[in-house]
């Protein structure tokens, strides 16, 4: 019974994680470009663009190769993929970055006294 509960409450902890994620990434793609703020999909916490953009440049000073996927997603939308194709990163690395620099950003986020800035 209780490890059901446990597999259970796992099960939510990576479906909230993926709605996070996936809402983070169509604001990249469609809100942050316009200098939008984001609101957490979860919590409702509204983060100004402000905060986000020093994530995102805080991001690219640490983690170069991992940006050019973020830049990709901006400049080219619809063929971000063959994008990064073209810049050298193999499609098996671009999901896993893409979650990475997510990931990273929402962390400084929550905690901005991590960023540089």
């Amino acid at each position: 019974m209780k490890k059901e509960r446990l597999l259970q409450k796992n099960e939510e902890l990576l479906s909230n994680r993926e709605k996070i994620r996936e809402n983070f990434l169509t604001y990249l793609r469609s809100g942050f470009p316009y200098q939008l703020h984001w609101q957490h999909p979860l919590t409702g916490e509204v983060y100004e663009y402000k905060l986000i953009e020093a994530g995102v440049k805080s991001f690219r000073t640490h983690y170069p190769e991992q940006y050019k996927v973020l830049w990709a997603i901006w400049m080219s939308p619809d063929r971000w993929r063959s994008v990064c194709e073209a810049q050298g990163i193999r499609s098996a690395k671009q999901k896993r970055y893409l979650e990475y620099a997510v990931d990273h950003i929402l962390l400084l986020l929550v905690h901005p006294e991590l960023m540089e800035m």
